[in-house]
């Protein structure tokens, strides 16, 4: 087994950890018979959670291939797939009595969530900048008209979550985020190669 391998399994289960927990804490809604009582803003947490930690899969597996294991290379993965848990593990509650008040529980535990997941974003710019570096160099169309303002309007996304003090712009801001990284990763990388292509 190379070093690649090593390390994504040891990646992938800390983030199949930080999914289970957000498909447990919805599980325990279904057995209850109590999925009309999820609203609006817990389940988009749990979607946006759960998107957030495929599309690091996915960036993981595409880019850290060259991975060395060491605590230089892997500090921020795995910092990144811890926190990723972290937030994972708020999303609905563990205590039976704020199942019925998941409006006043999402209202103080969002800015832990929201602010693991911010954070997480961080992290990956942090860790995927090298490439993003030599995408500038290498295809400065595709990261001047698709990678630098998708990602703006992505890390903008999360700080108007962030600031929000209303359901209906909590509910807007992870509706956006959520369609926003769909966008990016639904065809990995077609939408910069068509770029790329158009501008030779």
């Amino acid at each position: 087994m190379d070093q690649f391998s090593l390390f994504f399994a040891f990646y992938s289960l800390i983030l199949g950890l930080a999914i289970a927990e957000v498909l447990s804490g919805f599980g325990r809604y279904v057995r209850s018979h109590s999925t009309h009582k999820i609203g609006a803003q817990t389940a988009l947490l749990a979607l946006l959670t759960f998107v957030s930690i495929t599309a690091t899969w996915i960036d993981a597996f595409t880019t850290l291939r060259n991975v060395v294991l060491d605590v230089d290379s892997l500090w921020i993965p795995i910092l990144t797939s811890t926190l990723y848990y972290l937030a994972a593990t708020v999303v609905f509650p563990s205590n039976a009595a704020d199942l019925n008040h998941l409006d006043e529980y999402f209202a103080e535990r969002k800015r832990f969530a929201v602010g693991m997941l911010f954070a997480c974003e961080l992290l990956a710019t942090y860790m995927f900048l090298p490439f993003m570096i030599k995408g500038f160099h290498d295809h400065p169309e595709s990261q001047w008209l698709f990678y630098l303002p998708s990602h703006v309007a992505l890390k903008g996304s999360y700080i108007g979550i962030l600031l929000s003090r209303t359901k209906r712009w909590n509910v807007t801001w992870m509706a956006a985020v959520i369609v926003i990284l769909v966008f990016l990763y639904w065809d990995n990388g077609t939408i910069a190669h068509a770029i790329e292509q158009r501008y030779g």
